[in-house]
């Protein structure tokens, strides 16, 4: 994958947006299709109504999640700088008022599930969202976090 930040400039005054990943909404299509087509093929086995009305239930619930990321795949889900972050709708919150921004990494059975989050001192609060479903690895969201906090403690130590 390539990175949204290029380590030889470090001179970077871009912002980092993230989005609602393209390929993971076609993925969970894909899916959901399948599992449509799995529903009415358990039909022709001799008691099938009830499996494929069983089926149903998971075909639901995901077509809901996806259905509620397409409504927002083309908004801004936040946005990082050299100043702050900006997450969804909420108010620009600038680097001092941010404490412990990082990616976090929680293990389940098998699967590894990556969480970016941060603590908004100003108001006491804690952000937190699931990466799995945005179009920036856990990797690079660190790095930007690493190089956007580095930079601002510099201009702030300049002035």
């Amino acid at each position: 994958m390539r990175s949204f930040i290029d380590l030889s400039n470090l001179d970077y005054n871009g912002d980092t947006l993230v989005y609602y990943s393209r390929m993971y909404v076609l993925i969970s299509i894909v899916v959901i299709f399948l599992l449509i087509i799995g529903s009415v093929y358990v039909l022709s086995i001799e008691n099938g109504f009830i499996f494929s009305l069983l089926l149903w239930i998971p075909i639901f619930y995901y077509c809901q999640k996806v259905f509620k990321i397409l409504k927002r795949i083309n908004e801004v889900q936040f946005k990082i700088n050299s100043k702050g972050i900006q997450f969804r709708s909420e108010d620009f919150v600038t680097w001092d008022n941010v404490e412990n921004a990082k990616v976090i990494c929680i293990r389940k059975q098998k699967s590894r599930l990556y969480y970016f989050r941060y603590y908004i001192t100003s108001e006491n609060r804690e952000i937190k969202t699931d990466l799995e479903a945005l179009n920036i690895g856990s990797s690079d969201l660190e790095l930007a976090i690493r190089i956007y906090t580095n930079k601002f403690n510099f201009e702030k130590s300049k002035a």
